[in-house]
């Protein structure tokens, strides 16, 4: 009777047992069980919801059966980490494969070698796959076998490749929105590899690309592949990878983003701009420009009616009395109209 009158007993219960998903993903893991433990009410409550019980990181091969069955015909959403601190269980995870159907988000974290384990376990359809993240140290680089899902992406919404490149098939990417793509070293990836993603995710709004951006196009001058849901386009690489945007139009409305870094006074800002190589003559006309000083960063920001175009260049000197140097052929373009350049020390525009 007094654990009926407790106050936090009165919540309706449809309202209680969605409580625990407010600790934060970690705190749920950690304390979940501890939850059920309180009394016999909550127990039977908590154990009654399957979604509580569908994040999986098999570290424990009894915790991660005991999940499976509490979650029921729930997605699953599951992350797997192998370095010197952390790791998780062959045997965990081998009960987990016979419910790879009902994989909704996987994420991968650690060596080389975890890839070589896994790809074998997961080589069948995931039809609920929403989410996919793979993040491994990239010397060398591994490659995702063709195997990997039975190469049908054709439900994911989301793709991270951190150190890793694919030969998957570039099909069957109609629902893909978000791709980020980094530390691939630029002689295991070819534009025309990026381009052939592109094309066949052509849902994609938001691009990220780390470091991941060959210097050279091996594609015809030609060939432009459109973007028509682009929103943001990021590229963080040298100013030569910008050869990528000789075969992308940046539609209106979306966002264009490069940042780089480099030692010395010369400034490469001129290498991106279109009165230089050409690089920009997909994107909308350029309007305005604003160059901020401070001292941890130094850029030039160009804003034109495509929503947006931001170069940032990130001075790496043993000194901070180099001065910095703007190419007055960044403020020759005829398209552009009158210019507007302030600067400020105290980093603003």
């Amino acid at each position: 009777m007094k654990n009926g009158f407790a106050p936090i007993n009165s919540i309706p219960s449809e309202v209680f047992s969605f409580i625990p998903w407010y600790l934060g993903e970690d705190d749920v893991d950690e304390n979940l069980t501890t939850l059920t433990h309180v009394c016999r009410g909550w127990r039977e409550l908590l154990i009654a919801r399957p979604s509580l019980w569908a994040r999986l990181d098999c570290k424990n091969a009894n915790k991660t059966r005991v999940y499976l069955e509490r979650s029921k015909l729930s997605p699953l959403g599951v992350s797997l980490y192998k370095d010197v601190d952390t790791t998780y269980l062959e045997d965990a995870f081998l009960s987990v494969v016979p419910h790879i159907s009902r994989l909704k988000s996987l994420s991968i974290f650690g060596r080389v070698d975890i890839l070589k384990n896994l790809t074998p376990r997961i080589s069948y359809p995931t039809p609920l796959l929403r989410e996919s993240m793979v993040t491994v140290d990239y010397n060398p680089t591994p490659v995702l076998e063709e195997t990997l899902f039975n190469g049908d992406l054709s439900s994911l919404r989301a793709l991270s490749l951190a150190g890793v490149i694919t030969h998957l098939p570039w099909e069957n990417l109609s629902e893909l929105t978000t791709f980020t793509l980094s530390r691939v070293p630029k002689y295991k990836i070819s534009i025309t590899q990026l381009l052939d993603f592109f094309e066949n995710a052509h849902r994609l709004k938001d691009i990220t690309l780390r470091h991941s951006v060959p210097t050279s196009s091996d594609a015809p001058p030609g060939r432009v592949v459109p973007l028509p849901c682009l929103k943001n386009l990021t590229i963080f690489a040298r100013p030569e990878c910008s050869v990528l945007l000789d075969h992308l139009p940046i539609p209106v409305g979306a966002s264009l983003i490069m940042e780089f870094e480099f030692h010395g006074e010369a400034s490469p800002l001129v290498d991106f701009l279109p009165t230089a190589l050409g690089n920009f003559k997909n994107v909308s006309s350029i309007t305005s420009a604003s160059l901020c000083l401070n001292e941890v960063e130094k850029y030039v920001r160009l804003d034109g009616p495509s929503g947006g175009l931001c170069v940032l260049g990130h001075w790496i000197d043993l000194d901070d009395t180099s001065p910095f140097l703007l190419d007055s052929r960044i403020v020759r373009n005829p398209e552009a109209g009158d210019y507007k350049i302030q600067t400020s020390s105290n980093g603003c525009n």
